[in-house]
């Protein structure tokens, strides 16, 4: 459904748009409840005895309505257990709910309530992270229902406070293999067993690192404890071109070394 700028809205109880098929998208204008008798979604994905909707939505804005003279905004989307949604891009005034399935990878939210026992990792697109308003990046530790935020790509500032891995993301490490794919990664071994000689990017500071295979390793600015290469692989053959290494200030110049 191609809204092509316009608004879809109702003044009905019901939600404007409930989705049952299995593959469906709304994309390129608004979805609006107008009702004023009750707060009202926007649009529903599923009902209590349908499941296998899904609903993929991009540039969109979905919008709940304040009625009944509660103060209280409908949601903008609504997911029912056993159905899916995935976001692209969109605003969502009143926020989203969710007892299914969800993937974000773009969107500003109001709210993001979960009822189906998911984290909010769980929620993002690998790679991607919860922003708020002003710019501040939110922890996944520190996420919650009530928090406005955009998701955007996650950048994996310092902050030890991740252990080894990126506090936003939730991830280790990033993986780019020679056909231009990409994957993430929760621990930095995993990695390296996926990187089949593409790049092993990190995301946070790791402790020892063992690379018995060849590949590419970019540190993205990251400290590593230690770095041991067995096998054929050398400290030289881990970089990228024009890359070298450096061990708390001193540049590393001996690349035939193993650790």
């Amino acid at each position: 459904l191609n809204l092509n700028g316009s608004t879809l809205s109702k003044s009905r109880e019901e939600a404007p748009l409930r989705i049952l098929g299995s593959n469906v998208a709304i994309t390129n204008g608004k979805v609006q409840s107008t009702c004023v008798s009750k707060s009202a979604n926007a649009v529903e994905v599923g009902k209590f005895d349908h499941t296998g909707a899904k609903l993929t939505l991009d540039n969109v804005t979905l919008e709940g309505s304040v009625g009944g003279g509660t103060g209280v905004r409908g949601f903008g989307l609504f997911i029912l257990t056993g159905n899916e949604a995935v976001v692209t891009s969109g605003t969502f005034t009143g926020g989203i709910y969710t007892e299914g399935t969800l993937t974000m990878s773009g969107g500003s939210f109001d709210s993001i309530k979960i009822e189906n026992g998911a984290d909010y990792q769980s929620l993002l697109a690998a790679g991607y992270a919860y922003q708020k308003q002003d710019g501040a990046w939110v922890k996944l530790s520190e996420m919650n229902a009530n928090t406005v935020v955009t998701v955007v790509e996650c950048s994996h500032p310092d902050d030890p406070s991740g252990g080894n891995v990126c506090p936003y993301c939730g991830y280790a490490a990033e993986v780019t293999k020679t056909d231009g794919s990409t994957s993430y990664h929760r621990t930095v071994d995993a990695a390296i067993a996926a990187a089949d000689g593409g790049t092993v990017k990190l995301l946070a500071n790791a402790d020892e690192i063992t690379i018995n295979s060849p590949l590419k390793l970019n540190l993205n600015g990251k400290t590593a404890a230690k770095l041991t290469v067995t096998g054929d692989v050398t400290l030289a053959s881990l970089l990228p071109e024009g890359y070298v290494f450096k061990s708390g200030s001193t540049w590393i110049s001996y690349l035939s070394s193993t650790e």
